[in-house]
């Protein structure tokens, strides 16, 4: 599931702004609305991983047939939420954003809870996981690092408004280096140096996992064969519901 969502992430931070842009437009959005937007999708980003590990972890409890633990960590995370939304708002007075970092932070607390709890029944294997951790954060933290550099650097406006002060150290944009600089006022523009931004980063974070040996690629690899192959096995339930059907005849119940 981290191995999944990390770079989902770090996606949604990077690119914050040209999704924003893509999904509303230029001629709704203002650029300071814009902003805040991505803003906001940025506070949200951590919840992606947070969320779908929790969902994870509290099916761990149901296995365990311990309904109760998962309904008190929720709770916790709720009222953190709460708290954390009322401390930004009224006594930090951030802007929306604000919100949106409270829900993260509260779904981080909630992973914690469940983690400690699982690993108290002896259910996880913290070192195990603690390495598995470690890989994906440095192949997401390679990836960010490429698609910052690759957005800045293939971007117009950020050469004029953002890095324009290198041109004091010799590090002015090449004039020969005009062809590859899109101008992201136009639609098209955004979209294809987006693809882009974000092809480079899933394939240097594929790369980085396979240099690290990351055990969770090799199983996407192995399921990725079966289904190319035409080999993964039809589950026993289904099969035996589709020969229950046929065998009823067209009278027979359908549900």
């Amino acid at each position: 599931v981290l191995f999944l969502t990390a770079p989902i992430f770090a996606a949604s931070v990077v690119l914050r702004i040209p999704f924003v842009r893509i999904a509303f437009g230029t001629s709704i959005f203002t650029w300071a609305a814009t902003v805040q937007t991505g803003y906001v999708l940025s506070a949200f980003a951590p919840a992606i991983v947070f969320q779908s590990a929790n969902a994870l972890l509290s099916r761990g409890f149901y296995a365990l047939h311990d309904t109760r633990s998962p309904v008190l960590a929720s709770i916790v995370a709720i009222l953190t939420t709460v708290l954390l939304d009322l401390l930004f708002v009224l006594k930090f007075k951030t802007p929306v954003w604000g919100l949106a970092l409270a829900f993260s932070l509260g779904a981080l607390i909630q992973t914690i809870i469940l983690i400690a709890l699982l690993s108290k029944k002896g259910t996880i294997n913290l070192v195990k996981t603690g390495v598995s951790l470690l890989k994906i954060l440095t192949a997401t933290l390679a990836s960010s690092s490429v698609m910052f550099l690759l957005l800045k650097l293939l971007d117009r406006s950020a050469w004029d408004k953002k890095l324009s002060f290198l041109g004091k150290f010799g590090f002015s944009l090449p004039t020969n280096f005009e062809g590859f600089v899109l101008d992201t006022r136009y639609t098209v523009n955004l979209i294809f140096l987006t693809g882009v931004v974000l092809t480079a980063g899933i394939l240097i974070y594929l790369l980085i996992s396979f240099m690290l040996g990351s055990e969770e690629l090799s199983i996407l690899r192995r399921v990725f064969l079966r289904l190319v192959r035409g080999k993964l096995p039809e589950p026993a339930f289904f099969k035996k519901k589709i020969e229950s059907l046929f065998s009823q005849g067209t009278d027979g119940p359908t549900s």
